[in-house]
């Protein structure tokens, strides 16, 4: 159901999907008869509210733009379009009973709303399982006059967008899928292009739940996470009064970031000490010791192993100027002397995030290779030094920070795939296999994370007691915000559940902004942390 046949571009690719799909057919358009144009009276009132989003779209246009606008009355080919009149009512539009009629005569599984109107009522009974909308954010206005606005307002970092089946009356909707992205404080237009790449996604992923796994399965799933706790009682578009108030506050925004970039640059740094247990949502982060990088270097992701009485520390070495990274590599001895660094692996694109492993008596690693759109696995021909390729474990998508977890002889691949245009922290998939070789089974629930306050992995699985941690990141408010320590409670081909356990913010190191990898053996802990250093002090 759309409001007309010129439609964002996020909408277009949902659409295309169902042309090109093998188990979606689009059976057909419902549009309104007369579709009600915006009154003049709020067109005044919010006047800088709408002078607000076109600036911002101008300042921070993004690529792909989903919200560029598509005329599509032409790819409709032999689909056909059905017309309803709507009548307003205070629950939302009421279709007439001929026009559902018309709408039943269609066989309808599903009715996807992808306009901008209140729900249609009635249209619930009208296809098999019933009407999907998105809604954006914790409101009980399922019109979303101004998605993603009140988030940036009440400076609340990340947002929940949340697939419902509608029902006749609000309160008996029902959730099919949520999940929680990062709302760009300083920009509108960037916050909804990600949110909205990303729900495109979505419902093609719950379209294909439905068909694979039938309709009980779809409704069983535990929708997951909680919603962010936005004010909810600014739903409506805001006047121009609030706005004044508003933009003054953002450009002080934009005035500071812009200082910032120009001022300073961001370095990411190490710091080890000895291993201790860890404790539930009381982490100690006293006694790291830092580990700094030369002058125009920024150490991150760091990762250990013990072999030949030394404890290894694989990095990404990232050279300031010229923003690529590569595998960089000291040792540890016991007493915690250090021995110099020296780059290991390095390829034409960046690299980051090296997980190393030991398995059948030889060293592997796993280094994030996003940039070349893979996920690549090495082997250790000369410990540590060189290093050569063994395998393309994924080829042709977005995946960052792969981590492995072998556990009672079965492997399990951890990692975040990125929709294009919807960025890389928000969903974590999981895969199972034999082999660190693969080939690898992508677990039914996936993404068995939809949270960008904890998706994202930080480091190795690892145990307290007869705990399974895993560390990941939030970036709602920053990429590599904190690090948020999950309690794996159910790891299983068909099932994955996870708990909050404790948490690491910056604040463990003075001045610090952001950390956001945490890797332990037995002998030492390390972590990294961000700040900002001037210019002119490299």
């Amino acid at each position: 159901m759309l409001d007309a046949l010129s439609i964002p571009r996020w909408v277009q690719r949902i659409l295309a999907d169902s042309r090109t799909s093998d188990f979606l057919d689009l059976a057909a358009v419902i549009l309104p008869d007369k579709p009600e144009p915006s009154a003049t009276t709020e067109t005044l009132s919010t006047a800088l509210y709408r002078g607000y989003e076109a600036l911002d779209r101008a300042l921070f246009h993004a690529e792909p733009d989903a919200t560029e606008m598509i005329d599509w009355s032409g790819l409709l080919g032999e689909t056909r379009i059905i017309r309803v009149m709507l009548a307003r009512q205070p629950n939302g539009d009421l279709v007439s009973e001929d026009d559902l009629d018309h709408v039943r005569a269609t066989r309808l599984d599903v009715i996807l709303d992808l306009g901008r109107m209140p729900p249609t009522r009635g249209l619930s009974r009208a296809a098999r399982f019933g009407v999907w909308k998105l809604r954006y954010c914790g409101a009980e206005q399922r019109s979303a006059a101004a998605p993603f606005f009140h988030e940036i307002f009440c400076k609340t970092p990340a947002a929940a967008g949340v697939l419902e089946i509608l029902a006749e009356r609000p309160e008996d909707h029902a959730t099919l899928w949520r999940s929680v992205g990062a709302a760009d404080l300083s920009s509108l237009h960037r916050s909804r292009n990600a949110a909205y790449w990303k729900s495109a996604e979505l419902i093609v992923r719950c379209l294909r739940l439905l068909h694979d796994r039938g309709w009980d399965y779809l409704v069983s799933r535990e929708p997951q996470p909680e919603e962010p706790g936005a004010e909810t009682s600014r739903r409506e578009i805001p006047g121009n009064l609030a706005m004044i108030r508003f933009l003054l506050r953002q450009g002080k925004r934009y005035l500071r970031n812009r200082s910032i970039k120009h001022l300073f640059n961001p370095k990411w740094f190490l710091a080890v000490r000895p291993a201790g247990q860890m404790n539930h949502q009381a982490y100690d982060t006293t006694g790291f010791e830092v580990i700094e990088p030369p002058k125009g270097q920024s150490w991150a992701d760091p990762f250990l192993l013990e072999q030949d009485d030394r404890t290894h520390v694989f990095f990404e070495d990232l050279v300031l100027p010229k923003g690529k990274g590569v595998i960089s590599h000291l040792t540890i001895a016991p007493d915690g002397a250090r021995s110099p660094s020296s780059v290991v692996l390095q390829r034409e694109y960046h690299l980051s995030y090296p997980f190393v492993f030991e398995w059948k008596k030889q060293v592997f690693m796993i280094p994030e290779t996003a940039q070349n759109r893979t996920v690549e696995l090495y082997r250790a021909v000369e410990f540590p030094a060189r290093w050569e390729l063994q395998t393309v474990l994924f080829r042709d998508l977005t995946a960052v920070d792969t981590t492995l977890l072998e556990r009672d002889g079965r492997f399990w691949l951890f990692t975040n795939i990125g929709s294009p245009g919807g960025g890389n922290n928000d969903d974590l998939f999981l895969f199972h296999g034999e082999s660190p070789l693969g080939p690898w089974t992508p677990h039914p629930l996936n993404p068995v994370v939809s949270d960008v306050r904890r998706a994202r992995p930080a480091g190795r699985l690892f145990y307290s007691g007869d705990q399974l941690l895993r560390p990941s990141q939030d970036c709602s408010n920053r990429y590599g915000g904190a690090i948020a320590i999950n309690r794996v409670v159910g790891l299983t081909e068909t099932e994955y559940h996870e708990e909050p356990f404790a948490r690491i913010e910056p604040t463990w190191y003075p001045g610090a902004l952001g950390t956001h990898t945490l890797n332990r053996t037995e002998r030492f802990e390390i972590i990294d942390g961000y700040v900002l250093r001037w210019k002119w002090r490299r």
